[in-house]
């Protein structure tokens, strides 16, 4: 009779052992992916590192610890990034947006809709607040002021006597009202050569063609007024001065002006003695504004007596009544 082997169920049963090839090849495949894993995605080659490598723990903190750094550095270089794009935003709209601060100055036009016309109504007189002085130069350099106190037209504006060719628009005095004006001074006619029938208030900043705005200027043509009449108009028209001031500047001492602006002339002229003592005369006359009489300082007295009558204004220059 045959015998059975004696097997013994009991009995642990062992796995077949893998070779060390097999091992140190797979070891190498899994050191290579764990490699690959760190490069394309660290987090996940970390964990891998840690949990499916035998390598030393010394040499996983220090894998650990180059990652940490490049991760640091990761956040600083943005953070970075972000500070520099909001402040080059923030210069950007500083300067896009426009100050409170700026004015814009606004200077006359040069071709102003409003048209000059030669029938503008003259009705304007020379207000009492005037003062004439006649200090600065000869008394021959001024009008006498009783006949010749200046006058504008009322409708001018800045805009009107800013347009080229203004004055010759409205330019208007016959021979007939220059011989008045020579009448009026007690200057013969047949003298007219030397002398030229001024606009006090020049029509280039508004005055008008009145008896009382026109007298005879002694010397030739151009004299230094004329320069003070163009520098006014140039005021006027750049802004720099009202019409109103130009026509008082003209009035109260045209000659001061004229120093102050362009020196001393080089061609001073002063009247024969009959026109220097035609500006002071002192005959009773009429004035428009009901004045009483006109004082030597160039303030009007509305005085209802003679006696005291401009008293503290250097005295009576014309009594109207």
């Amino acid at each position: 009779m045959e015998e059975k082997p004696n097997i013994d169920n009991n009995a642990e049963i062992k796995s077949p052992e893998i070779p060390p090839s097999i091992k140190k090849r797979v070891k190498s495949i899994a050191n290579k992916w764990v490699i690959l894993s760190l490069i394309l995605f660290y987090p996940l080659g970390l964990i891998l590192m840690w949990t499916r490598t035998p390598w030393k723990k010394i040499t996983k903190w220090i894998v650990t610890g180059f990652f940490a750094l490049v991760l640091l550095y990761s956040f600083s270089v943005s953070n970075t990034k972000i500070a520099n794009t909001s402040n080059s935003k923030q210069q950007i709209r500083a300067t896009q947006s426009p100050t409170a601060t700026y004015t814009p100055t606004l200077k006359p036009s040069a071709k102003p809709s409003i048209k000059p016309t030669a029938t503008i109504k003259i009705t304007q007189t020379p207000t009492p607040t005037i003062k004439v002085t006649y200090k600065t130069g000869d008394n021959s350099l001024y009008p006498n002021y009783s006949l010749t106190p200046g006058e504008a037209f009322t409708g001018a504006t800045a805009a009107q006597i800013c347009v080229s060719g203004y004055s010759s628009t409205v330019r208007s005095v016959s021979d007939s009202l220059r011989q008045q004006v020579f009448a009026e001074y007690g200057i013969p006619y047949s003298e007219h050569t030397n002398y030229e029938v001024d606009h006090f208030i020049p029509l280039e900043i508004g005055g008008d063609n009145s008896i009382k705005n026109l007298w005879p200027e002694y010397g030739s043509i151009p004299n230094p007024k004329d320069k003070v009449e163009n520098y006014l108009h140039t005021q006027i028209c750049n802004g720099s001065m009202s019409l109103q001031e130009a026509q008082n500047q003209i009035v109260s001492d045209w000659y001061a002006i004229y120093l102050r602006v362009y020196g001393t002339p080089t061609n001073t002229y002063v009247a024969p003695t009959s026109a220097a003592v035609n500006t002071t005369i002192t005959t009773t006359s009429t004035n428009s504004n009901g004045a009483t009489a006109l004082c030597k300082d160039g303030t009007y007295s509305y005085s209802a007596t003679h006696q005291g009558t401009c008293s503290g204004h250097d005295g009576v220059a014309t009594w109207y009544k």
